[in-house]
C-alpha cells in the first residue's frame, strides 16, 4: 500500500512538474480516449463497423439486415462456372443452391469482441482493416440436384480385372483401371471454400479415385488356369472323321463369367462359339432340312406341304460334351448326329372380316413382342389384342389434357389468349403441346391451370376407364382408341372450333414415322415415347373410311409400328 501511494504520489509530482500546455494536452488526449472507449463499448453488435467493406463495397455502420439485402441483390446474378473432367457448365450460382453465406458474413464485419473495445480507437482501425470476402454455402435441395448432374459427368466406372482371349487365341491378363467419381459430399466443400465476385466464381472440380473391386493380382490365379486349358489336347469326332482342335480356337471357346454378387470370375466354356465351330466341321455329314409351308386363312390352317428332315450335328449336346471333356475330362468328343426337322413357313391370309381382322392383330403381335393394337371404326366397339394392358402412356397423355383445356375454353373457364408456359398464351401452348410434343405447357396445364386429379376424373368420364394421370400415368389402347372414336365422331362435347383447333394440331405433329409412314395417308395422332415405350395414337382418313388405330409398343421401332400400320391398313382396304 506504501509502494502504491508512493507511485501515486510521484505520478502526481512528475504532472505537476510539467508545463501548463503540455499538462492541458494530456488531459485532453486522456478525455478523448475516454470517450471514444466509452462509444467503443456502447457500439451496438447488429452494425457493421465503421468503413467496413464486403467484396469491396463499403457496408461501414450499416444494420445485419441491410447488408443482407445488399448481398442478395449485388450478388443474385452471378454465375457459377464449373469444369467437370473438360466439360464446362455455367449457370446462375443461385439456381445450382450456391448462395451468400450471410451469416458468416455479416459475423465478420460486425465481430467487435469485449477486449477490444477498451482499446482506444480500434473500433476504426479493425473497421479499416475489414474488407470481407463473400463467402458462400449451399443450399441443400438445389446443391444436390445440381450436383448429381455434374456427378454424370465426372463419373468414369472402375474396371474390374478379368482375362481375355486376343485376337490370336491367346489367353491373356485384362487389367483393372480406375474410375473417377465426385460426389455432392466431396463436390460442396470445393466450392465453399471459394469465394464469389459481382463476376461469378470459376470452379475446376477435383475427381476422386474409384479403385476396382478386382485388381490384377486377384485373377492371376484365374488366368493361370485358362492358359493350361489352351495347352490341353481336344479331338472330336463326327461320322468316324477326327478333328484335332488347335490352341486359339479352344481359346475362342473360353468365357469368364462373373458373379454378380461376389464379382468373382470363373472358367467356363461359350457353347455359341462351340457351336459355331461345329458347323464348320459337319459339312460331310450335313444334310439341309426342307420347308413346310402352312397355309392359314384368318389363323386356321387350310393346308400343309411338308417338307422332308436333314441330318446335322446335334449341336446342344454335342456342345455340353465338349464343355463337359474341355474342363475336366480327356479332351476325347464324338459328336451326337440327329434329324433336323424342316424349316415352317407361314402362307397366311385374313378374310375382309372382324375375325380377319383379328387374327391380323393376333399374328403382328406374336411376331413383333410386347405390343399392344386397338382398331375401331367409327361405328363399332373394334377389336385389340392387349387393347387393356396398362401402359405409362407417354406423351400420348396429352390428347386427354387437351380435351381438359378446350372444354374450360369452351365454358369459358379459360381463354386461348391467357397467359400460360413461358409466357406463351394458352392457344400457343396447346399447339406446342400436340404438334411437338412440349412437356413443359403439358406440366403447366396438368399442374398450375386444371390439376391432374381433375383431367384424370374427365378422362374416365368419357369412357377411358382404365386411364389414371395422377401419376404414376396409365392409359391402354382401347381408352385410346374410344377417345379418337368420339373426337372424331364429334361425341365429346367440345365446341366445333374447339374439336378442329385439336384435330388440326394432329395432323400437323411433327413426329410421322409409325401410323402415317405406314398407312401412307392423311393421320391426325399423337405419338409418345419414353425410355423404351414407342406409341402412336392415330385417326386414320383412308379412301375406304375412317378408322381409329392405337398402337403401344415396348422395346420396339419406328420401323415395326410402321410396318403394323402398314399390314392393318392393307386389310382394311
Amino acid at each position: 500500500m506504501k509502494q502504491l501511494l508512493r507511485g501515486r504520489a510521484k505520478a502526481h509530482h512528475y504532472f505537476n512538474g510539467l508545463n501548463k500546455p503540455l499538462r492541458i494536452v494530456l488531459i485532453v488526449v486522456a478525455a478523448i480516449c475516454l470517450m471514444v472507449i466509452a462509444f467503443q463499448l456502447v457500439f451496438p453488435s447488429d452494425r457493421a463497423l465503421p468503413f467496413a467493406k464486403v467484396g469491396g463495397d463499403s457496408v461501414g455502420l450499416k444494420k445485419q439486415d441491410e447488408i443482407v439485402a445488399l448481398l442478395n441483390n449485388e450478388y443474385k446474378d452471378a454465375d457459377l462456372e464449373i469444369t467437370v473432367r473438360g466439360k464446362t457448365t455455367k449457370v446462375v450460382a443461385t439456381k445450382a443452391g450456391v448462395i451468400t453465406d450471410n451469416d458468416r458474413i455479416i459475423d465478420e464485419v460486425s465481430d467487435y469482441e469485449w477486449y477490444w473495445r477498451v482499446v482506444p480507437f480500434s473500433l476504426f482501425v479493425r473497421g479499416l482493416s475489414t474488407d470481407q470476402e463473400v463467402s458462400v454455402k449451399t443450399d441443400a435441395l438445389r446443391f444436390a440436384q445440381f450436383a448429381r448432374e455434374r456427378q454424370k459427368e465426372c463419373f468414369v466406372a472402375p474396371k474390374n480385372a478379368g482375362v481375355k482371349v486376343n485376337e490370336k487365341g491367346a489367353v491373356v491378363l485384362d487389367p483393372a483401371k480406375d474410375g473417377q467419381d465426385c460426389t455432392p459430399k466431396s463436390l460442396a466443400p470445393q466450392i465453399t471454400n471459394k469465394t464469389l465476385t459481382k463476376q461469378g466464381m470459376k470452379v475446376i472440380a477435383k475427381t476422386d479415385v474409384v479403385k476396382p473391386a478386382r485388381s490384377d493380382k486377384d485373377v492371376k490365379p484365374l488366368l493361370k488356369e485358362a492358359k493350361k486349358l489352351t495347352e490341353r489336347k481336344m479331338v472330336v469326332a463326327v461320322a468316324g472323321k477326327t478333328y484335332a482342335v488347335d490352341q486359339p480356337t479352344i481359346g475362342a471357346w473360353l468365357a469368364f463369367p462373373e458373379d454378380e454378387k461376389t464379382k468373382k470370375i470363373t472358367v467356363g466354356v461359350n457353347k455359341e462359339a462351340v457351336k459355331a465351330y461345329l458347323n464348320t466341321i459337319q459339312k460331310d455329314t450335313y444334310i439341309a432340312p426342307g420347308v413346310t409351308v402352312v397355309t392359314t386363312v384368318d389363323s386356321i390352317e387350310t393346308g400343309r406341304a411338308t417338307g422332308s428332315a436333314g441330318r446335322g450335328i446335334d449341336m446342344d449336346t454335342t456342345a455340353a460334351a465338349i464343355e463337359k471333356q474341355l474342363l475336366g475330362g480327356d479332351g476325347s468328343v464324338t459328336a451326337t448326329l440327329a434329324a433336323l426337322p424342316a424349316r415352317v413357313v407361314y402362307n397366311r391370309s385374313y378374310s375382309k372380316t372382324p375375325a380377319g381382322l383379328q387374327a391380323l392383330l393376333n399374328d403382328i403381335v406374336k411376331d413383333k413382342g410386347d405390343f399392344a393394337i386397338s382398331v375401331r371404326k367409327l361405328g363399332d366397339s373394334g377389336v385389340h389384342v392387349n387393347g387393356d394392358k396398362q401402359y405409362h402412356p407417354a406423351s400420348t397423355y396429352k390428347l386427354f389434357v387437351a380435351y381438359s383445356v378446350l372444354k374450360r375454353v369452351d365454358d369459358g373457364r379459360l381463354s386461348l389468349s391467357q397467359v400460360s408456359s413461358g409466357g406463351q398464351n394458352i392457344a400457343q401452348c396447346l399447339d406446342n403441346m400436340i404438334v411437338n410434343s412440349d412437356n413443359a405447357c403439358a406440366e403447366w396445364f396438368g399442374s398450375t391451370a386444371i390439376g391432374w386429379g381433375s383431367i384424370s376424373a374427365e378422362a374416365r368420364a368419357l369412357g377411358a376407364s382404365r386411364t389414371s394421370l395422377t401419376r404414376p400415368f396409365i392409359s391402354t389402347t382401347n381408352d385410346q382408341a374410344l377417345f379418337l372414336q368420339k373426337l372424331e365422331s364429334n361425341q365429346l362435347g367440345l365446341s366445333e372450333p374447339s374439336r378442329e383447333r385439336l384435330l388440326s394440331a394432329m395432323k400437323r405433329q411433327v413426329f410421322r414415322r409409325a401410323i402415317p409412314a405406314g398407312t401412307g395417308v392423311p393421320v391426325a395422332d399423337k405419338v409418345g415415347f419414353l425410355e423404351g415405350l414407342l406409341h402412336d395414337s392415330a385417326i386414320v382418313y383412308s379412301p375406304k373410311g375412317v378408322y381409329v388405330l392405337v398402337i403401344y409398343s415396348y422395346n420396339s421401332s419406328w420401323a415395326a409400328m410402321a410396318d403394323a400400320a402398314r399390314q392393318i391398313h392393307a386389310q382394311l382396304q
